[in-house]
């Protein structure tokens, strides 16, 4: 791990250090600390000690612990880190903001220093160095108006962030999470029998989501901060965009090709999708609703099969949630993207994995 560079803007230090490999004990419970098949907690432990500087003045020494994990059969890492730690008094100002460079093979420790008294600590990972500017982190208040496109997401990197009030002095655990969704079509199949397609499978088949919000704060929008920055702007819109796709640093985030025909038999798709929050569980004009489409052809004519994500979960789509879903077409689907359908008891199948210790709970439609 290096340090890539230091900042205080009142003059204070900060110094890093690498301690190795936790304890025996604590690598025995690495294969289940972060995961979207069991979605735990990534938490920052924090420690604190007191120093002076060349002026007199005093500050803390954090001391920050974490693990690294997987999402399903990728590793989920961090490749850089910033620590920024706020006053929590009227003003908000920014203490201290340090960058820190991990080594993704290796877990590791931050120390990062502050001043007295009440503060904020905001955590991000996987972001570049200049996001955000310093203009927008001169105070939380600020930060809490930036936000981060969709584009610039990753399957194995995602953005992370937390943060949390501490007594500088004291011990504070920050949760971290990531502010992407995840959508999982695991499995798909079909059966026709009964209309007039019986035995048909659906031919090149195509995978995205519509209606896509593209833009996320960066703070939590559970938090006093928080703006959630949700609604802004949307991919997908309607339907199918090439160019919309085509902006994406990483491909395949919200559009995929099967590549197989789907049949009787179940498909193993296994095909990841990220979005944004989408809090919206009504259609109105300007607030869409996050969909999951299939489309597919059939016996040459295509069809679309788009399902509403946001009405499959109490309070629509949320940052750091897994939505695992399994799907059987019973019957032809719609001949709009944007028109959904309704599907029949045992259609589809949809469990739903929190980034917490909670276990996942099935929904059934």
């Amino acid at each position: 791990m290096k340090l890539l560079r230091t900042y205080f803007p009142f003059s204070h230090r900060g110094r890093f250090s690498f301690e190795g490999c936790f304890n025996r004990g604590f690598c025995s419970m690495l294969p289940v600390l972060l995961c979207f098949a069991c979605s735990p907690a990534l938490f920052f432990s924090c420690t604190y000690g007191q120093d002076m500087t060349t002026d007199g003045n005093i500050i803390q020494t954090t001391e920050i612990s974490f693990p690294f994990g997987k999402s399903g059969t990728e590793e989920i890492g961090i490749d850089c880190c910033q620590v920024l730690i706020f006053d929590n008094d009227t003003h908000k100002r920014l203490d201290s903001r340090l960058f820190f460079n991990m080594d993704e093979a290796l877990d590791g420790k931050l120390e990062a220093t502050s001043g007295t008294g009440e503060k904020i600590i905001v955590l991000l990972c996987n972001l570049p160095e200049k996001i955000p500017e310093w203009e927008d982190v001169l105070n939380i208040k600020a930060l809490g108006k930036v936000s981060v496109a969709l584009e610039n997401e990753s399957f194995r990197r995602p953005v992370l962030s937390g943060c949390a009030d501490f007594v500088a002095g004291e011990t504070v655990r920050v949760e971290l999470r990531p502010l992407t969704a995840r959508i999982r079509l695991r499995e798909i199949c079909c059966d026709f029998r009964g209309t007039a397609y019986a035995f048909e499978n659906i031919k090149d088949v195509r995978v995205y989501l519509t209606n896509v919000n593209a833009d996320s704060g960066l703070i939590p929008r559970d938090t006093d901060f928080g703006t959630g920055t949700t609604g802004q702007r949307y991919l997908n819109n309607g339907g199918l965009s090439l160019p919309d796709c085509s902006g994406f640093r990483e491909k395949g985030l919200i559009f995929r090709e099967l590549g197989k025909d789907v049949g009787m038999d179940p498909v193993q798709a296994g095909l990841d999708f990220l979005c944004y929050a989408n809090t919206n569980t009504e259609e109105a004009f300007g607030r869409p609703l996050t969909r999951l489409v299939i489309e597919g052809k059939i016996a040459g004519k295509t069809w679309y099969w788009p399902i509403d994500l946001c009405k499959m979960a109490d309070g629509g789509i949320k940052p750091g949630e897994n939505y695992d879903i399994r799907l059987k077409l019973l019957r032809t689907g719609t001949d709009n993207p944007d028109t959904p359908v309704r599907l029949k008891d045992g259609e589809i199948k949809l469990e739903i994995e929190q980034w917490n210790e909670k276990e996942k709970y099935p929904v059934y439609f």
